[in-house]
């Protein structure tokens, strides 16, 4: 069988990466050996325009250790994961369904991710991530994620596309309540809650570990990881207020007020380096999975509130309910957002973290994505 997986990837996000590997794996288990298995290389724009580094807070020490990132991300993308060996970029869907045609597969899934957001596309145009009726094989949704959107917002022309792709697909497997919500304005069949692939990946540590013996960086004293957005106004306030509380801080971006810089990490480093945290903060969706996967507490601040639609719904609160802290770990408005609270919930987080009830959520999810996977394949 050939199967093709329509998703992002390839960009400097190690959660997107890592998705997309994640997914690819799982594929290749549950298909036979013979079974070919591959991410269609697609983009919907050039990603390597995005390849750059950062530039906020930038010091001679970050901009080389951006450089290494840059190697070390090309490296995954080119070894990691297996591409259809032609490419295409291209916002026109129809040329994207002509060269998935071509392709010839079985079957295609699609996810994961915030593939199916429609953020920059105008009211008559959709993504390819849609795929229409047109491609005749069997087509799954896996952990698919619409992002804020919802079906008011939508233009004539984009429900009656969206109608018929939805309609076509055998199974609609999404990752959050805000997107099953915006399918159920379609259809109430085929709809599943499916957990993103990387809850799946079993961390193989001796990656971080070699990095951290390389650099000799001793994460062995109390280390909070602050990765906030450039827009945080409080982020040197809150760096100094946790270390003259003993801490040490890490930053996964450049940052003057940080002890330590790990701007340099590859994906397979960074899933592994949230082990020896005592605690983070970050805005990353995929941080926070790669914090439970860890059993690190974590306190997550969107870095946008509103990548919540109008029922406060949003891939960060269907991942902090699913593991029962969505209340105590999860910012949820401005008035929230504060110095004085982070660090309130962050003494209280790292008290009451409940490791053990997370551990046996987590086989739970491992459990759920292969699960729905052998539906496909039996399908």
């Amino acid at each position: 069988m050939r199967i093709g997986i329509l998703t992002y990837f390839g960009d400097l996000n190690s959660g997107t990466n890592m998705q997309a590997y994640s997914l690819q794996e799982i594929l290749r288990k549950t298909y036979n050996k013979d079974s070919i298995v591959e991410i269609i290389n697609y983009h919907a724009w050039n990603r390597l325009l995005d390849w750059h580094p950062y530039l906020t807070s930038a010091s001679p020490t970050s901009l080389i250790n951006d450089l290494k990132r840059l190697k070390k991300y090309y490296h995954f993308i080119n070894t990691k994961l297996i591409l259809t060996p032609k490419r295409i970029v291209s916002k026109k869907p129809d040329k994207v369904i002509k060269f998935i045609k071509e392709q010839n597969y079985d079957a295609i899934y699609v996810g994961s991710d915030t593939l199916l957001e429609l953020d920059r596309y105008h009211e008559n145009e959709v993504s390819a991530f849609w795929l229409p009726p047109e491609i005749k094989i069997k087509k799954f949704l896996i952990a698919a994620s619409s992002k804020n959107l919802e079906y008011y917002k939508l233009s004539d022309f984009q429900k009656k596309y969206l109608a018929d792709s939805i309609s076509d697909f055998s199974l609609l497997g999404v990752r959050d309540d805000a997107t099953a919500r915006l399918i159920k304005e379609f259809t109430n069949e085929k709809i599943q809650i499916v957990p993103d692939p990387t809850f799946s990946y079993n961390i193989d540590y001796t990656y971080v570990e070699k990095y951290l013996k390389t650099k000799k960086i001793n994460l062995n004293k109390p280390t909070i990881c602050l990765h906030l957005t450039k827009e945080t106004p409080y982020s040197e306030e809150l760096a100094t207020k946790l270390k003259s509380k003993g801490y040490q801080i890490a930053s996964l971006r450049p940052a003057y007020w940080a002890d330590i810089l790990l701007n340099d990490l590859s994906p397979l480093e960074l899933v592994g380096i949230f082990k020896y945290f005592t605690a983070v903060v970050t805005h990353r969706f995929h941080d926070s999975i790669f914090c439970f996967k860890n059993k690190t507490p974590v306190i997550n601040i969107p870095g946008s509130f509103s990548f919540a639609n109008s029922h406060g719904e949003s891939k960060y609160s269907s991942l902090f309910k699913q593991f029962n802290v969505y209340e105590t770990n999860l910012i949820k408005t401005e008035k929230e957002n504060n110095t004085e609270n982070i660090l309130q919930l962050i003494d209280k987080t790292i008290i009451d973290f409940p490791k053990e009830t997370i551990a046996l959520k987590l086989v739970d999810l491992d459990a759920s994505i292969h699960k729905y996977v052998e539906k496909t394949k039996n399908i």
